[in-house]
């Protein structure tokens, strides 16, 4: 792996504002855009196609930013990002479900894009020997940022064009604020390409938790071929396939069949996503005692087992409170998911290729969130959200059973 050139910026500016774009990016993309795209949608339909074009433009942009960032400077390529993805938040102001839709991809795409170089910079800013710790602190940030992007949604919901204009026009700051070198170095310093093929360490992909992207270059495709690899992404997406029509109509679901507030739905998914931000750390202790194979089994399980309870509360008419706690079951196993999936793929991937495995598998899984989503919103009018979600179940159980019963292989090198 080549080793990306250091950028010369001050330690106290490393140290404060080196998350800040990230973790503002990432609280608009997993956090605000999580309760916003269903709200603003309106209707299943048309919130599931949202949630696949969405999907469609992270899975695009996590190749984009592995080319782009071997040819253009890196920072460059974030300022980029950032400003497009803040035009795109301007043009959720029309109207128009075509207009909606196209500004629901070019966000995807550009935080994609930007997200996908967070671990790029920390490579770059820092020694080799801090790498995982500062990024640790990075992801870190990150749900922090998702999780304040949930409670302003919550907190606003009610204006929320203003909010959605508000985040648009932040991104376009942090642009700004980006390209402008730190006043100590300006005029002296030029802005260094990263030659990088291969991210330090990065974790899984979703709607919900985008700061887990990782770099590649489409041509890493056929690394999926590999068959002890096939043996993980298969279970694998069939279980993201599974669980992201529930989170593309989350706030419709819990306002239509069980008459839960918009803000209150808000509210819970921040505090759901609040307590899995601080579950990665047990959950890397639990992959480490016991392996990867069986913490991504039990976690099939769990998941599973509560999307089930979700889809029972919806199709008996149960208490909310039952549907309220499978959903942050739901949200807080990916934690462990997570962190499990990381460490397989890693121990699966052909020697020297697990960077380029790990953003192959990432992309794979989102462009299957895609579909999940695409064809629940095809079909959820017709059959209700009660039978989406238990066919959701059944697809984690699927997941489990190959898990199960699929081939294991070690789960270190």
């Amino acid at each position: 792996m080549s080793v990306p050139v250091p950028i010369p910026v001050p330690a106290p500016v490393r140290s404060r504002l080196l998350y800040v774009p990230f973790g503002l990016l990432n609280a608009t993309i997993a956090g605000l855009l999580g309760i916003a795209l269903p709200v603003l949608a309106g209707r299943p339909a048309l919130a599931g196609a949202a949630g696949a074009v969405l999907s469609l433009g992270l899975a695009i942009g996590a190749p984009l930013a592995g080319w782009l960032s071997t040819r253009v400077s890196a920072t460059c390529v974030l300022a980029a990002s950032l400003f497009a993805t803040g035009l795109a938040f301007l043009a959720f102001a029309v109207p128009q479900p075509c207009v909606f839709l196209g500004a629901t991809f070019a966000v995807g795409l550009g935080a994609s894009v930007g997200l996908t170089l967070a671990t790029l910079f920390v490579m770059g800013w820092y020694p080799k020997g801090r790498w995982d710790a500062q990024i640790g602190w990075l992801q870190t940030w990150m749900g922090a940022g998702q999780v304040l992007g949930l409670v302003a949604a919550s907190v606003i919901l009610e204006r929320l064009g203003l909010v959605l204009l508000g985040a648009g026009l932040l991104l376009i700051a942090a642009a700004w604020a980006v390209w402008l070198p730190p006043p100590s170095t300006r005029g002296t310093t030029r802005r260094p390409r990263h030659q990088v093929r291969q991210p330090a360490r990065t974790e899984g992909v979703g709607v919900m938790d985008t700061h887990h992207l990782a770099a590649f270059h489409p041509r890493e495709w056929p690394i999926l071929r590999h068959r002890p690899l096939l043996s993980f992404l298969v279970p694998w997406s069939v279980a993201q396939l599974g669980t992201a029509p529930l989170f593309a109509f989350y706030p419709l679901l819990m306002a239509g069949r069980f008459g839960v507030p918009q803000r209150e739905a808000a509210a819970l998914f921040a505090l759901a996503t609040l307590v899995g931000t601080g579950l990665y750390e047990p959950a890397g202790a639990l992959t480490k005692r016991y392996g990867a194979t069986v913490v991504l089994l039990m976690s099939y399980i769990v998941r599973g087992l509560a999307l089930a309870t979700v889809a029972i509360a919806i199709l008996l008419h149960a208490s909310v409170l039952w549907a309220g706690g499978g959903f942050v079951v739901i949200v807080v196993t990916w934690s462990f998911l997570a962190v499990a999936g990381n460490a397989r793929i890693a121990a699966l991937a052909p020697p020297g290729a697990a960077g380029a495995a790990l953003g192959a598998v990432a992309a794979a899984a989102t462009l299957a969130r895609a579909a999940g989503n695409l064809a629940a919103g095809a079909v959820v009018a017709h059959v209700g959200y009660g039978w989406i979600v238990a066919v959701s179940a059944a697809l984690l159980g699927a997941a489990a059973a190959w898990a199960a019963c699929g081939p294991r292989g070690s789960d270190s090198r």
